[in-house]
């Protein structure tokens, strides 16, 4: 999983796949990518709150917040973005000119985590490197990827264990100071919480 300081700006390759893990492009297709940080409920239109959200998008021709290259593949530019921290979420709506519908167009909906964490601290330069964030066709229909991590905390580390197939990493707790102690009665050696 990628990394970046929230208060940042980045880019972020956009990829979509499809049900076999192959890419697809949105050629010259308009569509607009909606960027949150939190749950993907944030979509949700029965939201109260309206959260913090960062849209970037090509209408007309015309690309707003990202660059599409000649291959019809979207690099979306996080430029004073304002996002919080958390996992960050995208819901990319596609366009495509049919005239089966009365507005002459397909709306196809992809929504989902993209592998990124925006972080409440600066994030080590060279630590995570550039990734593509990625969105899977076959979670259409209302089924969001999981694409986060399960943390389980011990008393000596934080053990995240992907559910995105990605090697398991563990973070050690710095060492706990130990001595003596006395507690009216005994007099012990061991650990403590300081």
């Amino acid at each position: 999983m990628r990394k970046e300081y929230h208060k940042n700006d980045f880019t972020l390759p956009l990829r979509l796949l499809d049900r076999n893990g192959a890419e697809v492009a949105v050629g010259d297709r308009d569509f607009t990518a909606v960027f949150v940080t939190g749950s993907s409920m944030a979509f949700h239109p029965a939201v109260s709150r309206m959260p913090a959200r960062y849209v970037a998008s090509r209408k007309e021709g015309r690309a707003e917040n990202c660059l599409v290259d000649g291959r019809g593949r979207i690099t979306v530019v996080f430029d004073n973005h304002r996002l919080p921290p958390g996992m960050l979420q995208c819901e990319l709506t596609v366009f495509t000119p049919d005239a089966t519908y009365p507005d002459g167009t397909r709306r196809e909906v992809f929504r989902g985590a993209v592998g990124v964490m925006l972080t409440m601290e600066p994030v080590r330069a060279g630590g995570d490197g550039e990734a593509d964030g990625f969105l899977r066709m076959d979670y259409v229909q209302g089924m969001v990827p999981v694409l986060s991590h399960v943390e389980l905390v011990t008393d000596k580390a934080v053990y995240r264990l992907p559910v995105t197939g990605e090697a398991p990493t563990r973070e050690e707790f710095p060492p706990e100071p130990s001595g003596y102690y006395y507690d009216n009665s005994s007099y012990s050696i061991g650990e403590w919480d300081v």
